[in-house]
């Protein structure tokens, strides 16, 4: 993922993953990836950005599934 586009862009491409991936796997991958964009590798950032935010559609699916 690259960290230049910026938030919005990422809430935008998220939904859109949410949406259309079918894959649990692919979709921790995911939000991994991009809880690590948001927090610039900083590890206590990383698991505040994935319980909220952005990026809880993906986890909410991800843990439905």
């Amino acid at each position: 993922m690259c960290p230049l586009p910026g938030t919005s862009y990422l809430q935008q491409f998220t939904q859109s993953v949410a949406n259309a991936v079918v894959s649990p796997f692919l979709l921790y991958d995911i939000a991994i990836e991009a809880a690590q964009v948001l927090a610039r590798n900083n590890p206590v950032a990383v698991q505040n950005h994935l319980r909220g935010g952005i990026l809880h559609p993906l986890v909410t699916k991800c843990v439905q599934m």
